[in-house]
This record gives C-alpha cells, sequence and structure tokens, in this order.
C-alpha cells in the first residue's frame, strides 16, 4: 500500500511545498492526503495536523521546511510520523557555487556533488567529483546535518526548493530519500554525473540537455495511481521531434492493449520492448552517447546504470527535463 503523506505548507515559504507536491505526486508509493480545509496558516496547520495523525488519515507528515518542522514539533505533533530530515529552508537562497549533499538520520553521507549554481541561464553541470566528497565528509563530521544540506561560504545550510528541484534531474529526490527512511527502507543514489544547461530562473528550473534515444518504462511511469503522468507525456512530444523513444516494459499484458485504454497511441514509439522471459532490461537497450532510461525502478535504473554506464532517471525528473538534439 502507497504511504499516505500530508505535506503541511509553510506560510514564510510557499515554494517549498509547491516542489514538494511537484516531487511526490507521480511517486508510486505515495498517496498524497490533503490537509482539511482551514489549515493554511501556521496555528490552523498544527491543528489540522492533530486531527489527521488522531484520525488516522495519513501515516506521515511532511513539513515544507525545517522552520516549519519545528513548529510542529514544538506542538508535540509525534516525531515518529514527522518527516523532518529532508532540510528544505525557508531562510536558504541558492548560492552561485557550493557542495551539496545528503545525510541519512543515522549520519551516513549518501550523496555529495559539486554544484556550480548558475545565476540565470547558463551551462550547468553537477559532478560527483572526489573533491566533493571529500569536503563533504569533514562538514559532515563537524556540523551534523541530517537530509539535503548545502556547503558554502564555510557554513552548512538547508537547501533551497530551486536547488532540490534541480537535483531531481541528477534522481536526488531528498523528499523520497526522507520519507523512505522515515518508513524504514534503505536509501541509495545512484552514482553519475550530468551536464546541460540551466533554461529559466532560479525559482523554477528547468534543465536543457541532449537526448540521442530515450528508453521509457511503462508501469508506474508512464501512468501511476490510475492516470497518465502529463509531464512523461509532455517529454515523449518533445523527444519525437528529436529522437527515437523506445517503450521497454515487463506488463503483465500486450502492452498495446493497456497503451488503448490509457488513450496511448503506439505510433508515439519507435518500438515497444515487451520483457517477458524475466532477462535484465539492460540486455535491450543499446549504449550510446546521450542515451537516457527512465524507469520508477531504482533496481532497474542500477543494473542499467552499471552495465551500459548511461544516464538513468526516475519519472518526477520528466517534470524539469528538456530534452534537445544530441550533437
Amino acid at each position: 500500500m502507497p504511504h499516505r503523506v500530508c505535506i503541511i505548507s509553510d506560510p514564510a515559504c510557499p515554494a517549498a511545498s509547491d516542489a514538494a507536491y511537484a516531487a511526490l505526486t507521480h511517486e508510486k508509493s505515495v498517496q498524497l492526503i490533503d490537509l482539511p480545509s482551514g489549515g493554511t496558516e501556521a496555528t490552523n496547520s498544527m491543528v489540522a495536523a492533530k486531527e489527521m495523525l488522531s484520525s488516522d488519515m495519513a501515516d506521515y507528515l511532511l513539513p515544507a521546511t525545517i522552520e516549519m518542522a519545528q513548529i510542529l514539533l514544538s506542538a508535540r505533533i509525534s516525531p515518529a510520523r514527522l518527516i523532518t530530515a529532508h532540510g528544505l529552508s525557508a531562510k536558504t537562497k541558492a548560492p552561485h557555487s557550493h557542495t551539496v549533499a545528503y545525510t541519512q538520520q543515522d549520519g551516513h553521507l549518501t550523496f555529495a556533488a559539486d554544484t556550480p549554481w548558475a545565476a540565470g541561464n547558463g551551462p550547468f553541470i553537477i559532478s560527483q567529483t572526489s573533491a566533493a566528497y571529500r569536503q563533504a565528509i569533514r562538514a559532515n563530521q563537524r556540523y551534523h546535518p541530517i537530509g539535503g544540506w548545502v556547503y558554502a561560504d564555510r557554513a552548512v545550510t538547508g537547501i533551497s526548493p530551486s536547488a532540490a528541484t534541480l537535483l531531481r534531474q541528477f534522481g536526488v529526490n531528498v523528499w523520497a530519500l526522507a520519507l523512505f527512511e522515515k518508513a524504514g527502507h534503505p536509501v541509495s543514489v545512484i552514482q553519475q554525473n550530468i551536464a546541460g544547461t540551466l533554461t529559466s530562473n532560479d525559482t523554477a528550473p528547468q534543465f536543457q540537455a541532449p537526448v540521442s534515444h530515450l528508453y521509457l518504462d511503462m508501469d508506474d511511469t508512464l501512468y501511476v495511481h490510475g492516470r497518465l503522468n502529463p509531464h512523461v507525456t509532455r517529454l515523449i512530444a518533445a523527444c519525437q521531434r528529436i529522437c527515437p523513444i523506445s517503450l521497454i516494459t515487463r506488463h503483465f499484458q500486450q502492452p498495446e492493449i493497456t497503451l488503448a485504454q490509457y488513450g496511448i497511441a503506439t505510433s508515439l514509439f519507435h518500438e515497444i520492448l515487451w520483457i517477458t522471459d524475466g532477462s535484465p532490461k539492460s540486455n535491450h537497450i543499446n549504449k550510446g552517447p546521450d542515451v537516457v532510461f527512465i524507469d520508477d525502478s531504482y533496481k532497474e535504473r542500477l543494473d542499467v546504470r552499471n552495465s551500459l554506464g548511461i544516464i538513468v532517471l526516475p519519472p518526477d525528473i520528466a517534470e524539469i527535463l528538456q530534452p534537445i538534439t544530441a550533437s
């Protein structure tokens, strides 16, 4: 069953709750539950949150920011059901250059990368370098941060909503990582470097990157919770103009039958790869520069990354990825 999660907005930082909704709306293991009406201000949010937990309407509450988490903790909301480790802060602005990282609740450094932040439009790269890890390890040991965090100007701060959104291009969903940790699931991040161009301002990052061939999963990727993912269908339309698209799936029946039920034309795809023999998806993907594989399964992404070395991404990336023709 999906985890029932209620996002508690922070009036001081509406961008944080918007970013959290976008990151979790199309996550198959999450069912987002709305806060009862009247829960828009901080005081009302506390009352409504207590009512949700007492009536067992939600499994977890996800405060939009660190500051809102502190408000809820002070109101004696059960820490066992409060997700406080994702690290977004209403006070954090994105610096021009920083090391961004994610630390698990047990203190283990899961991810670290150099991120030269573009002030506006321009080239952008997220690099998991050894230097970034060394710096993050030192900061992690000294400051003991939890969740997503930034090290810049010799200080550790919470991560900004725009930086957290852009990290999803890298396959790092700080909200989902924090939720899975709270639910007792192991978490990890696939190692890869991604380069492209930031094409919009800091409040609504979009990432433009070359794609020579898109391999796309079907179940819980093309659709989730019984509805088409509109960001994935937009991505398909964009890729149609620049590269072949292969649908690759282990669906329980012929994919064409289910595609017809969702009103998806098979002509959108260069090919439909229906795997029925249990073989790895990596066996059916052609390796090459700028080949991208999108799948909701971490296990499938890890196999493809380790076997082929191509870029692998979760479905939520479709919201911010703008594909361009590979050179």
